[in-house]
């Protein structure tokens, strides 16, 4: 009776599941998981009744998922257990890690190669007039960037680094590195200022809604975050493929809000 109780309920939530890009109900499974990962645990999440699996939009083909945990336990993992140095699984703290990945060479830091190709492709958008070049220095804000290795590669002479995340176990950024750092999630005019430049690095695939983020300022490929970026108001001015340490491809892109 529990096996087919289970069963319904799953039936019910891939029934009621739409695509967050174009609405469609129609899906395929990717991979599926029967049992809490190490951060649901940490918060609490049963085994009893669990389940989520990673589906493709069979109109759009965008990636998401359709899960039985409750909606709000993504930002309870995000505020707590995500980058806690306490996590029985962590064996460094976030300034051993971040001091480790920033000694890597350029050709094996996706980091310092993600930071070329941007400055490249922002440069380009400036000389050839698809973007207004503001007057310098330029101010950029990293969302979700709590590790601060993408804010501290990024920085130099002309660009100033701003970070909003709720990650709590990094105060060295403020006060080793006096990077700008609000410990919360991102909320328009946090700061008080404009940014030149924003970057959502390995953060919108964790959103519950990442329409309504990009609105205010889950595996992606050019023709699916193309068209997200244009339905929330971007237009694309470069896209690229970025093999990782981890061995996976991230997909880089430089966008800026249609006027």
């Amino acid at each position: 009776m529990r096996y087919a109780r289970r069963m319904k309920s799953q039936k019910t939530f891939e029934k009621n599941s739409t695509c967050l890009l174009c609405g469609d109900k129609r899906f395929i499974k990717i991979f599926s998981y029967q049992e809490p990962d190490r951060y649901e645990h940490a918060i609490g999440v049963k085994a009893r009744g669990y389940f989520r699996h990673w589906v493709r939009c069979l109109n759009c083909s965008f990636y998401y998922s359709v899960y039985s945990r409750p909606r709000n336990f993504i930002n309870r993992i995000y505020q707590s257990v995500y980058r806690d140095n306490a996590a029985s699984w962590r064996k460094e703290t976030a300034e051993e890690i971040f001091r480790k990945i920033i000694a890597l060479p350029k050709r094996k830091s996706e980091t310092k190669q993600r930071v070329a190709w941007i400055k490249n492709a922002i440069g380009k958008a400036w000389d050839n007039s698809l973007a207004k070049r503001p007057k310098a220095p330029f101010a950029f804000l990293d969302i979700g960037g709590g590790a601060a290795i993408f804010a501290h590669e990024f920085k130099d002479q002309l660009w100033k680094p701003y970070i909003t995340d709720p990650a709590t176990n990094n105060s060295f950024v403020k006060t080793k590195l006096h990077i700008p750092l609000i410990q919360n999630f991102y909320q328009p005019g946090q700061f008080r200022k404009k940014f030149t430049f924003i970057s959502l690095i390995y953060v919108l695939e964790h959103l519950e809604n990442p329409i309504t983020i990009l609105k205010k300022i889950w595996m992606f490929d050019p023709e699916t975050l193309t068209r997200l970026l244009k339905e929330c108001g971007f237009e694309i001015l470069a896209l690229k493929r970025l093999k990782t340490m981890r061995g996976h491809f991230a997909l880089m892109a430089l966008a800026k809000i249609m006027r």
